[in-house]
């Protein structure tokens, strides 16, 4: 029997469809063959707590860092359990395992982690598509990758979510505990230090410095209404080098007005012209970072929801292919498929059809690149063969829908030409330029009709008259325009992913050189979550479109040190990452420079930190299950008394001469683990329990000061 594992029910359901679906049930559906299709909803498998790995771990104590797991745990999601049953069943029977999760890391995490969770050995095969349509799953089901194919990818994202919990779960508590000590910070409130978030916020609050300490300068710009024998046109002065800043400007005032003065009314010639026929392509297709940026840019739309709208595209209305991808080309063997794809667009809408017609799908733009599709997992976001309806579509969804289909149809029309002419004047030795754009061919810009921002119509684009070298010009008259040069903007998302994308461009420059051949900080799937994580953690606030660092934010960054916050290291690991899911790196030696970094971390926080006195760890043999230093001393701020706790048995015991005082301890076993059961004080008066908790959790009524044998009720909970 074979089992197709997908990422969640719809995927189920619509694969099941193409499969032959007989019988449809809560936890699966059987197809032709006797076969199964069944799936996750997400992650069924979370990493455990660090108490999980030692009860000790509960409390937030400087002693007990770095927490590095030995052997790492997953556990079942806890609403999982049921789903997590039938899959666990079905698994003894399968004969092979089809992963038909999403084609990425996460994707064959969760399928791999439940695989792993029940000790499968079986084949595994690996689906991969990259729509949802019948077309694409019959097209993937044909072709089915071997398990050991995919696999790197699941190691890759193991070794992602390791790192992050080490990072997360130690520096954040080292740092929290380091920041009450060094800084004002409530005693609830944590400091969340992520490997991805972290560099992410220290780029903002970088950013908002930068805005905050620039000092605005006044520059000049000499402009002449210059005078030929075809026409009139506005030369703006070329600033030599004895008066221009590095940006190029005049900073000096009169220097401006005296030149404006003595040009007005001068006689001069045109030192050059010249005119050149300019050919641009149509833009790429979309990957997810350039659709959120265009989305940000247009609309405002923060990039979860770009993501959310694209994911709903994809899975719901199946109008455009998977959408977490890092691709802007489409593999050449495609170009069979255009015809239908356009045939599609034009059927989901109507007004799409003379656009459709006028497209020719025999052109090859430069989008189309079977090498830079095999560097990625996935081509670009396209529109599918699906025909759907447009009016099904809400408004913010028709816009993004708009923006795929446009780019992809913007691939069959000729390339945009225009005329651009440059000319160069001189008056009194001194250089005046004037450039214009003059559109020639509207080639792929007819797709975009006035929704299109061109460039024809920025500020310094004139049409220009003829005119040729050694001409006479006339300065019939000049003008000053006094400017202020600007701070770089806040970040909005669409900026903010560009910046975690191309990290290189805003580091410290002797690093880009390494770091311009990386995918940047985070990837295509998880940059908006990480956007919405430092939000949601009040570090980094949102204004309008804007995202500003706050308060918090920046006492933060200032209290960590480069390693933690640069954008550099967490840059280098997701090379290594991407290295693993090539199958180039070895997991191990990826983590052991982790656990490497994370040590010397903490050990660096644990040097410059005093450990309050209800945090100095005293421990004593428990009297109550005769654990070996299990028993802690603790100081109860409520009540300003120590207590002792076990590690081992839970038991709470009281502090007698800064020793742990044994509540009455019985000679009778516990009936399930054998370990003394132990006197407790109930609100309805006194019970017993077993002192094997946490793994033993059975408790008895108090018959005469003893437990009652037989009345023993436990608690224990078989894993799913």
């Amino acid at each position: 029997m074979k089992v197709y594992f997908c990422e969640k029910p719809s995927q189920g359901r619509d694969l099941a469809k193409v499969l032959g679906e007989e019988q449809r049930q809560k936890t699966h559906i059987t197809v032709k063959g006797g076969h199964v299709v069944t799936w996750a909803r997400g992650h069924l498998m979370q990493q455990a707590e660090p108490h999980d790995y030692n009860p000790a771990n509960k409390q937030w104590i400087m002693a007990n860092l770095p927490i590095i797991p030995s052997t790492w745990k997953m556990l079942p999601v806890d609403d999982a359990r049921a789903q997590l049953k039938y899959i666990g069943s079905v698994l003894k029977k399968a004969d092979e395992v089809i992963i038909a999760t999403d084609a990425d890391r996460e994707g064959e995490a969760i399928a791999r982690e439940v695989l792993d969770h029940f000790n499968y050995r079986g084949r595994i095969s690996r689906l991969w598509a990259s729509a949802q349509d019948e077309a694409s799953y019959k097209k993937a089901l044909s072709q089915l990758k071997q398990g050991p194919e995919t696999e790197p990818l699941y190691l890759a994202q193991q070794a992602r979510s390791r790192a992050d919990w080490l990072v997360g779960m130690n520096l954040t508590r080292a740092y929290t505990l380091f920041g009450r000590q060094s800084m004002t910070l409530a005693d609830g409130q944590p400091l969340s230090v992520g490997r991805v978030q972290t560099p992410v916020l220290y780029l903002v609050v970088l950013r908002d410095r930068e805005i905050e300490n620039f000092k605005p300068k006044d520059y000049f710009e000499v402009v002449v209404d210059t005078e030929v024998a075809n026409g009139n046109f506005k030369a703006k002065w070329v600033v030599p080098d004895a008066h221009r800043d590095e940006s190029g400007h005049c900073l000096d005032r009169d220097v401006a007005h005296r030149l404006a003065e003595a040009v007005r009314g001068q006689q001069g010639q045109i030192i050059s012209a010249r005119v050149e026929r300019k050919k641009t392509p149509p833009p790429l297709l979309f990957s997810l970072s350039t659709l959120q940026k265009e989305c940000s840019s247009k609309w405002g739309m923060r990039a979860q929801e770009v993501l959310d709208i694209a994911q709903k595209l994809y899975e719901t209305y199946k109008l455009t292919s998977y959408p977490r991808s890092d691709c802007n080309y489409l593999p050449d063997e495609q170009r069979a498929d255009v015809p239908t794809v356009l045939a599609a667009v034009a059927a989901t809408d109507s007004g799409m059809a003379d656009l459709v017609k006028g497209a020719d799908p025999a052109r090859k733009s430069r989008s189309w690149n079977s090498k830079k599709v095999a560097e990625s997992a996935h081509h670009a976001i396209i529109p599918t063969v699906v025909h759907g309806d447009i009016g099904a579509l809400d408004d913010k969804c028709r816009k993004v829908y708009d923006l795929i289909r446009k780019r992809y149809l913007a691939q069959f029309y000729p390339d945009y030409e225009y005329d651009r002419s440059t000319i160069l004047v001189g008056f009194l030795d001194q250089g005046f330029a004037a450039q214009g754009n003059v559109p020639a061919v509207p080639g792929w810009k007819v797709v975009y009709g006035a929704d299109l921002d061109d460039d024809d119509a920025k500020e310094d684009q004139q049409k220009l008259p003829r005119t040729e070298a050694g001409e006479s010009a006339s300065a019939l008259d000049t003008k000053v325009n006094s400017k202020k040069t600007s701070p770089p903007a806040h970040y909005t998302d669409g900026t903010l992913l560009d910046a975690m994308k191309s990290v290189h461009k805003v580091v410290d420059p002797k690093f880009a050189p390494i770091l311009k051949g990386t995918e940047g900080i985070g990837t295509e799937a998880t940059r908006a979550s990480i956007i919405e994580t430092i939000v949601s953690r009040k570090v980094v606030r949102r204004e309008k479109k804007f995202i500003i660092s706050t308060d918090m934010g920046r006492k933060l960054i200032d209290l960590l040190p480069d390693s933690v916050k640069s954008p550099v290291t967490t840059a280098m690991w997701e090379m290594g990452l991407e290295q693993i899911a090539r199958g180039q790196l070895d997991i191990n030696v990826f983590e052991r420079e982790v656990h490497t970094l994370v040590q010397s971390l903490v050990e660096e926080v644990k040097s410059n930190y005093t450990p309050p006195p209800e945090q100095v760890r005293e421990t004593a043999v428990c009297p109550c299950c005769g654990g070996n230093n299990t028993a802690v001393r603790l100081f109860m701020k409520g009540k300003n008394k120590h207590v002792w706790k076990c590690e081992a048995c839970d038991q709470w015991m009281e502090d007698v001469d800064e020793q742990p005082q044994a509540k009455k301890v019985s000679d009778a076993a516990c009936p399930n683990c054998g370990k003394p059961f132990v006197q407790n004080q109930g609100p309805k008066g006194p019970f017993w329990s077993c002192t094997g908790y946490p793994a033993c959790k059975t408790s008895t009524n108090d018959v005469d000061g003893e437990p009652d044998l037989n009345a023993v009720r436990s608690k224990n909970k078989k894993s799913a």
